[in-house]
């Protein structure tokens, strides 16, 4: 390969990692053609790019910049998975450890990466992959947040709600009440209304 033909790919593979600050290594070389298309479509679909990379150039294309920390890392087959809204590396990893979990035959050996400025080895990707995603942290701490209002909204319906029996309870005996005081008048205008024709005849 030519010099220039060198610099050029360190240029290209400088340029497709910019804005990427987290990442996770993998060797895809155990896989046929189509299994890796598959695993590149999976990752796709869920915001992940997959790229094959030449070591040497690929050591070359991350110097000074934030995945330089995982240089040592570029030997043996490598391809690099990064998802640039994912700047802790987490929800990478995580869809890799899916796919790979769902296709157990498929062997795809997570090398290590990168999450927060620091390179973690194989292991402590594993870690890294228990770990909440941003979504997942943003679901449980609105459930923590909306938990006791939940819990006060359900109070305050059920005392407005026992309160508006209460006083419709006392609505119905006040007229039940006046209903009986109604019959009682009616009965005595009867009463005087009969003496008085009685008077008269």
């Amino acid at each position: 390969m030519s010099k220039l033909l060198k610099s050029l790919m360190v240029d290209e593979y400088r340029a497709g990692f910019e804005g990427v600050s987290s990442c996770v290594l993998v060797d895809v070389s155990p896989l046929e053609v189509g299994q890796v298309e598959d695993f590149r479509r999976h990752l796709r679909e869920n915001n992940v790019r997959l790229r094959v990379v030449r070591n040497r150039l690929a050591y070359h294309a991350v110097e000074g910049s934030p995945l330089e920390p995982v240089r040592s890392l570029f030997a043996g087959p490598t391809a690099v998975a990064f998802d640039r809204d994912d700047a802790e590396g987490v929800s990478t990893v995580k869809v890799i450890k899916g796919y790979l979990k769902d296709h157990q035959g498929v062997k795809v050996a997570i090398k290590g990466g990168l999450s927060e400025g620091e390179s973690l080895d194989p292991a402590a990707m594993e870690e890294l992959a228990k770990t909440p995603d941003r979504p997942q942290l943003r679901a449980m701490l609105l459930g923590v947040i909306q938990g006791p209002g939940r819990g006060l909204a359900s109070v305050m319906y059920n005392v407005a709600g026992g309160v508006a029996r209460v006083i419709q309870a006392r609505v119905d005996d006040a007229g039940a009440d006046n209903a009986g005081e109604g019959e009682a008048v009616v009965e005595a205008e009867a009463a005087v209304e009969s003496e008085a024709a009685e008077g008269q005849g």
